[in-house]
């Protein structure tokens, strides 16, 4: 079942109090959505950018056990890779190929009380009577306990 988000402004979770990390999420991206491969916590702090629903690529939330968004952000499309590379037979002339990955890494800041990651993507057009970008859901994972 596909969710809607009509870019709803929510704001973005502080750090908890005392604790600063980054986790690095391995995901694999299905045909169903995404499966957490690992999820690591480091030291660190990660700096975060103002959410703009409207930019395109993969968007996320961290959400908390009670549903509470905790981080909300947007990734450059992880699952393709665009290479540039010299035409073999026209020197000077540049060519393009997208490569689907199957499998990348996004950090998000650590949250004590973070339970799921879900999942957006942004769907051209705008929902009737709002400004806003219209954001598929496309999964969610469930995060180890910590």
């Amino acid at each position: 079942m596909q969710r809607l988000l009509a870019g709803a402004e929510v704001a973005v979770g502080s750090k908890p109090d005392g604790s600063t990390g980054i986790t690095f999420l391995h995901l694999r991206a299905t045909a169903d959505g995404f499966e957490l491969i690992e999820a690591k916590t480091v030291n660190g702090s990660l700096r975060t950018r103002r959410y703009d629903s409207a930019r395109p690529g993969l968007h996320l939330e961290v959400r908390s056990l009670d549903d509470r968004v905790l981080f909300r952000d947007v990734y450059p499309e992880p699952t393709v890779t665009r290479l540039e590379y010299e035409d073999p037979e026209q020197p000077g002339k540049i060519r393009a190929k997208e490569i689907t990955n199957q499998e990348f890494t996004i950090r998000v800041p650590y949250f004590a009380e973070a339970r799921t990651v879900h999942f957006y993507r942004r769907l051209e057009g705008r929902v009737s009577g709002s400004n806003r970008p219209l954001l598929i859901h496309q999964g969610q994972v469930t995060l180890p306990p910590k």
